[in-house]
């Protein structure tokens, strides 16, 4: 059964992985205005939201996976790119390569250099079928 992300939004999921982004991509070594900041959060929000619309199986998490996936390395996602266009943030040179997987229940990056993955977001709920 597919939900409407406007109705049943993987608000959690998507305020986690949001999180990690800012503080990993923007840290105090970083200097980004927080207007700017700010901004790029909303606008990632919205752009997560319109991916993963119409493809959010609660009763089936790992059903859609990769095409909620955000890939960063060696190309940047178009969602990263347009986020930080929009929020008038300069790409530059992201860190690292990885996979943000973006389940029902389940949020974690996985790194391309060395397949270890990190548990970003979490409910006891969340089974692997």
């Amino acid at each position: 059964m597919t939900y409407n992300c406007n109705e049943f939004i993987a608000k959690k999921e998507i305020d986690a992985l949001v999180e990690w982004i800012v503080n990993y991509f923007f840290n105090k070594d970083t200097f980004i205005p927080s207007q700017l900041i700010f901004d790029f959060k909303f606008v990632i929000k919205e752009l997560i939201i319109q991916r993963i619309e119409n493809h959010w199986y609660p009763d089936e998490p790992a059903r859609g996976s990769g095409y909620r996936s955000i890939i960063i390395g060696p190309h940047i996602d178009p969602i990263i790119l347009r986020a930080c266009q929009l929020s008038k943030i300069n790409v530059g040179k992201m860190p690292g390569e990885c996979v943000f997987m973006i389940n029902p229940g389940l949020v974690k990056i996985r790194s391309l250099l060395n397949e270890k993955e990190e548990v970003i977001y979490s409910t006891k709920y969340y089974k692997i079928f």
